[in-house]
């Protein structure tokens, strides 16, 4: 187990410090999407009795994150904290899942390495200051990998469905499912235990009447809600210039099968001739968690969130193949610019005048930020291609 020495903890310390000032700094900055939503979803929660908003849809969000609005309005009424606060909850949750994955293949890590996951931009942005939710679905989704580590696969799958019950966008990373499946690491009879996941999360809403169906139905309108190419998500739309250009269902849905089809086979490649190895699992994952955001239409400015963790703990704890530390560390600020830039933009600067979208397409930060993304991705593609080439890798 890892000891905390003098120095340790004044690193721990100074860490934690400046995520607490960051927080302090930015607890009266409001986001968009508060104004927009979550406001009037509030609003309706009370209208109709809190517990009781249970029974009907609020807004276009699974009753998940919605039993945490109810639970805040019993506690207080600056619901701006309360939003944040829930989410910064789990941002911490994420450090400590990512501590355990990181022991997996590192059994000295330093608990300062963890939390520096904390001044990761595009983090404590989402949490802290804009107030976003992709720290809840991706908590979960790093307990599906912790556990599949651990080669718990059944609770590992039950967790997965946890995560989709909160955010559809923890299916990016679900094509990995089709390796376990190949390498016998879980068997099909197991998958029931993601609809058992999701399910189990549902059951307050159903117990007040609500179909699962009706649940169902709502998390799969929102994969189709948006008509834009991109809304502000630096990838290869983006780069294209097609940022919030309209587009047709025909267009999506040929994109959509494209991507997946694309990422089924990167993850497929050379399967059979590569023993199974944890590395190799996350290394998945990580791939899986920068690609699909970077093909799919639609995506928004945050989609490349849980990327960004990914990314981080691949790339400086687990890939040894990484000699150059300049090299690395110019990655990394590479990919958190990539990562945070767009969400400033939108939340922000692109508010000032009232004109969204056009700011960032006017200074081309849209086009900077996605030609940025597209070197992380050819990176990623060109260190698990030399990978995939190997005949065997060891644990």
């Amino acid at each position: 187990m890892t000891t905390i020495n003098k120095k340790e903890f004044f690193k721990c310390s100074i860490i934690i410090a400046i995520f607490i000032i960051i927080n302090i700094i930015f607890r009266n900055v409001i986001g968009e999407d508060y104004f927009i939503y979550l406001s009037k979803w509030i609003d309706q929660i009370i209208d109709l009795g809190r517990i009781n908003s249970l029974s009907v849809q609020i807004g276009n969000y699974t009753p998940p994150y919605i039993y945490f609005l109810i639970i805040g309005t019993y506690i207080t009424t600056n619901y701006i904290f309360w939003i944040k606060f829930i989410s910064t909850i789990f941002t911490i949750g994420i450090v400590i899942i990512s501590y355990f994955i990181i022991r997996e293949f590192k059994t000295d890590i330093k608990l300062s390495n963890a939390l520096s996951i904390l001044l990761i931009p595009s983090v404590f942005i989402n949490s802290g200051i804009i107030g976003q939710c992709d720290s809840i679905y991706t908590f979960f989704v790093l307990i599906f990998v912790l556990l599949i580590l651990k080669n718990k696969k059944r609770s590992a799958l039950f967790f997965f469905g946890v995560a989709l019950a909160f955010k559809l966008q923890a299916i990016f990373i679900a094509p990995v499912f089709l390796y376990l499946l190949l390498k016998k690491k879980i068997r099909v009879v197991d998958i029931i235990y993601i609809p058992l996941g999701f399910v189990v999360t549902m059951l307050p809403s159903i117990i007040y009447g609500r179909s699962i169906f009706d649940i169902i139905r709502i998390e799969l309108l929102q994969s189709g809600a948006y008509s834009k190419f991109v809304k502000s998500a630096p990838n290869i739309y983006s780069l294209l210039h097609l940022n919030y250009k309209e587009i047709d269902i025909l267009a999506k849905s040929i994109l959509s099968i494209l991507t997946v089809v694309l990422s089924i086979y990167i993850v497929l490649k050379n399967t059979k001739k590569v023993e199974y190895a944890s590395k190799i699992f996350i290394e998945k994952v990580m791939l899986l968690s920068v690609m699909i955001p970077y093909f799919l239409p639609s995506m928004h400015d945050r989609y490349f969130y849980m990327a960004s963790i990914f990314f981080y703990i691949f790339f400086v704890f687990i890939d040894n193949n990484v000699k150059n530390k300049k090299s690395m560390v110019v990655n990394l600020l590479l990919i958190f610019v990539a990562t945070s830039l767009p969400v400033i933009l939108y939340n922000f600067v692109e508010k000032i005048n009232n004109e969204v979208a056009f700011i960032s397409e006017w200074i081309g930060v849209s086009v900077i930020s996605s030609t940025i993304m597209t070197y992380i991705v050819m990176l990623c593609f060109d260190r698990y291609l030399s990978n995939s080439n190997v005949t065997k890798i060891l644990q």
